[in-house]
């Protein structure tokens, strides 16, 4: 395991030669110039990642010897840094996602159940998995899309979302009270290394079934991309 210091500090931690996937899990929210540099490195040279995580890399932080900060008055990326939106690194962005203290218990529909991601789950076409767990928040990320005449949706490459991201699974949200949206849970690849992003500060809920959907869905991604 790292922590975001080590990441931040330590240019070479994520070594293609010693680590080929690079896990980040629950609501992975500040990350520093640095430490995206040095996992969009990692990718590009071959890595894998995993955002298992929510609200990603959503502020942008500085650090000093003694001091955390957050860039800008915010912190938002977005607003301080718009060549450098948040889903240039994790694919989805919190800014097409939503958040909510009053969880209604919501699970992924699934979009492309034929991607090797869902070998073995026995899912279907628009099969909606961890809705008994509530992987669906409180915070939850999203790709911006539009359906294609056969209804996948695809994305729109806006809000520094990848083009080539493909999206494996959907949560409409436009009901939630604290601050409506959606997620999306897809995967892209960045040169040789492979990105996935589950886009739900939750999933973790997922893995407390031992034999459930989001523990195989889970295995899948590490046996493929360890």
């Amino acid at each position: 395991y790292c922590t975001n210091l080590d990441l931040h500090t330590c240019e070479d931690l994520l070594s293609v030669e010693r680590y080929r996937l690079f896990i980040s899990c629950g609501h992975d929210e500040y990350w520093s110039g640095e430490m995206r540099d040095h996992l969009e490195r990692f990718s590009v040279a071959g890595g894998n990642v995993m955002f298992l995580s929510g609200n990603t890399c959503y502020r942008g932080v500085e650090i000093g010897d003694r001091k955390l900060s957050k860039i800008g008055n915010d912190g938002f990326w977005e607003r301080q840094n718009p060549s450098r939106n948040p889903a240039e690194t994790t694919g989805v962005n919190w800014s097409a996602g939503q958040w909510s203290k009053r969880i209604p218990r919501r699970g992924y529909r699934v979009e492309r159940p034929s991607h090797w991601i869902f070998d073995g789950t026995g899912l279907q076409r628009y099969d909606v998995f961890g809705e008994k767990e509530g992987i669906i928040g409180y915070e939850a990320d999203a790709a911006e899309y539009v359906r294609d005449p056969e209804g996948y949706p695809q994305t729109t490459g806006t809000n520094g979302t990848p083009p080539e991201f493909t999206i494996l699974a959907t949560a409409d949200l436009s009901k939630w009270r604290d601050r409506a949206g959606m997620a999306t849970m897809g995967i892209f690849q960045r040169g040789p290394g492979i990105v996935m992003a589950a886009g739900t500060t939750g999933w973790g809920q997922g893995l407390k079934r031992s034999r459930g959907y989001v523990h195989r869905i889970t295995k899948n991604l590490v046996d493929r991309l360890r």
